[in-house]
């Protein structure tokens, strides 16, 4: 999740699970995502790589906090490993993204596009 950055409000930041493309984060958004057991790699990119790396659990639950800052030329990010009430608290404040805006990878183009909400 990620609930700073407004100085950089438009800013996308790519998230990675193990070389994966999952998403993109915005201000005040957050992304939500099932994967196997074992060992997982959370990279979040954009003008820096910061990643986090953990072992996750089957019906486990994990919050990595997406801090984004002003870099050079774009924006920069830190992933941190927070505690899931204090994910739950943070989770509040964030709205989920809209993954259709996430074409501009070819890991997503070969996606199914994602259902609107008129189409759920």
């Amino acid at each position: 999740m990620r609930t700073t950055g407004s100085d950089i409000g438009t800013a996308s930041i790519e998230i990675w699970d193990s070389g994966k493309h999952i998403a993109n984060t915005a201000k005040k958004s957050y992304v939500c995502w099932e994967r196997d057991p074992g060992h997982a790699e959370i990279t979040g990119r954009e003008e820096n790589t910061s990643t986090v790396d953990l072992t996750v659990e089957s019906s486990q639950v994990y919050f990595i906090h997406q801090h984004s800052h002003m870099g050079l030329m774009s924006a920069r990010n830190t992933l941190e490993l927070i505690s899931e009430e204090k994910g739950r608290e943070l989770i509040k404040q964030c709205t989920p993204p809209d993954l259709s805006r996430c074409w501009d990878h070819p890991e997503c183009r070969s996606r199914p596009a994602p259902l609107s909400p008129s189409q759920r």
